[in-house]
């Protein structure tokens, strides 16, 4: 028969069980989060300069083309 010390230690062991698990499943979802966002950033800023190579390219098509007709 347990101990009414010992019923408690395992119940206090058992909480502290349940909470630890709860940390790392935040822990886990908290990281996959921050891969998501590092990805989300990379892909904005991969965006950005596809845009900028674009606006670069019209520019300077732009450029010729007048040079040409000048």
């Amino acid at each position: 028969m347990k101990t009414t010390s010992s019923s408690a230690r395992r119940r206090e062991l058992e909480a502290r069980e349940e909470l630890a698990r709860m940390e790392l499943k935040q822990a886990q979802a908290a990281a996959k989060l921050a891969r998501v966002r590092l990805e989300l950033a990379q892909c904005e800023k991969k965006d950005s300069v596809d845009e900028d190579q674009e606006d670069r390219t019209a520019q300077v098509q732009n450029w010729i083309e007048t040079s040409v007709m000048e």
